[in-house]
């Protein structure tokens, strides 16, 4: 199924996260791979030192297979509000990544 996904243009796909996420699985990284992946994590991190140091322990555990992600976004909790505004936000910025540099396939005005 994911395979099947990775192949249209302009898919944003999600998928579940933790034990059961497709992207926990090495196997499935090469189809995420032919898209922008966002990670939405929770972080205990509380002021930016914390959450530097909470970088570098997931960096270096290296069990995280999110950590494969183009772009990181650590969240205080999960209230569902709050995730779907930050992975708005996200979408919104990867829009403007993708319109700001012309050599990117498929980086069209028509782009939504």
């Amino acid at each position: 199924m994911l395979n099947w996904f990775c192949s249209h243009v302009r898919a944003v796909i999600a998928t579940l996260g933790g034990q059961h996420g497709a992207a926990r699985r090495a196997d499935r990284w090469r189809h995420l791979y032919a898209g922008f992946t966002v990670w939405l994590s929770q972080s205990e991190a509380t002021d930016e030192d914390s959450a530097k140091e909470e970088a570098r322990r997931n960096v270096q555990d290296g069990s995280q297979a999110y950590s494969n992600a183009d772009m990181v976004v650590k969240l205080g909790g999960w209230d569902p509000n709050y995730a779907k505004s930050v992975a708005q936000a996200s979408l919104t910025a990867l829009k403007q990544l993708i319109l700001s540099d012309k050599k990117l396939p498929g980086a069209q005005p028509a782009l939504y």
